[in-house]
């Protein structure tokens, strides 16, 4: 089997444009579903996990993602501006069991969650920031998805956060090599901030959209300052990728996810306070998709808001 245009335009709910369906021609989605054997051994692999010691997610993670993302920022300086050395590590892992519609599949390709992800940055940048000329990714990472949008979109503004050094280090790159990189029509700049201790001096230009994407999975159940330092932007977008624990099902395969997410420490709450000022009316939640997950969780989920005057 293959995922194809219907598939992905039936999951968005968008109609896909040419550029973006001949990109997924051109990948190779092709996946098999687990037999009941190998199904039974990954649950059993999931539900063993939870009982596992392990280092959750939160402040004391900072050292690692700092290297990490200067791993990223090194290879990158070393290369001919090869925006591929940007690709965060953990999609070079190789073939991994995915979720997908409500079950596990197996993909063929050792890169598959890799090239998965072109596809949602594509259509991101399509159908979610083009509108826009003001673009912020807050915890940009190894800055991957504004690279990508780069290519796609024309005349935009990029600002890009994270808590460590090397993004940074690696939007100041690209600013200084646009011309080069085939971005002359953008700008980009980018400064540090921390979830974890916010700056409330910092202001997001009105008429901007906000992105992130599994940045704030890092944040566990900490989101109340973040949330209102969000609803203290005038005329500011929303756009999150996360996981979204309040959009899991009353099943085993879902229930498996939320627990793993719990162990992790993964974002919690944050939705059911944003979902609840729907309901108060005080903002509009405008897209709300389970996209895909991982071999243990949703991590790419799509849920767009904006504050109501």
């Amino acid at each position: 089997m293959k995922i194809n245009k219907k598939q992905l335009e039936t999951l968005f709910e968008l109609n896909l444009s040419q550029k973006c369906i001949k990109l997924i021609d051109a990948l190779d989605l092709n996946y098999s579903n687990l037999s009941q054997e190998d199904r039974d051994r990954h649950i059993q692999k999931c539900i063993n996990y939870l009982d596992e010691k392990i280092i959750r997610s939160g402040k004391s993670r900072k050292p690692a993602w700092e290297n990490g993302w200067g791993e990223n920022a090194n290879d990158f300086f070393s290369s001919d501006l090869d925006i591929d050395t940007l690709l965060p590590h953990y999609y070079r892992r190789g073939k991994s069991i995915m979720r997908f519609q409500g079950d596990y599949i197996l993909p063929k390709d050792d890169m598959f969650e890799a090239k998965f992800l072109s596809i949602i940055q594509s259509i991101v940048a399509e159908n979610f920031l083009d509108k826009y000329k003001y673009i912020y990714e807050l915890g940009a990472g190894p800055c991957h998805n504004v690279a990508a949008f780069a290519q796609q979109l024309k005349n935009k503004n990029f600002y890009v956060t994270d808590w460590v050094d090397p993004t940074v280090k690696i939007i100041k790159h690209i600013e200084d090599n646009k011309n080069a990189m085939g971005f002359g029509s953008h700008t980009f700049d980018g400064r540090t901030f921390d979830y974890f201790n916010l700056d409330n001096k910092f202001n997001i230009k009105e008429g901007s959209v906000v992105l992130t994407w599994g940045s704030m999975e890092q944040i566990g159940s900490q989101h109340t300052d973040l949330l209102s330092f969000f609803l203290s932007q005038s005329n500011v977008d929303f756009i999150h990728i996360e996981p979204t624990l309040e959009l899991y099902q009353n099943n085993l395969f879902d229930q498996l996810a939320h627990d793993y997410s719990i162990k992790r420490n993964y974002l919690n709450g944050y939705f059911t306070d944003l979902f609840k000022l729907e309901a108060e009316e005080k903002i509009n939640v405008t897209y709300k998709k389970r996209i895909i997950g991982s071999a243990f969780h949703d991590g790419w989920t799509i849920v767009c808001w904006t504050k109501n005057s």
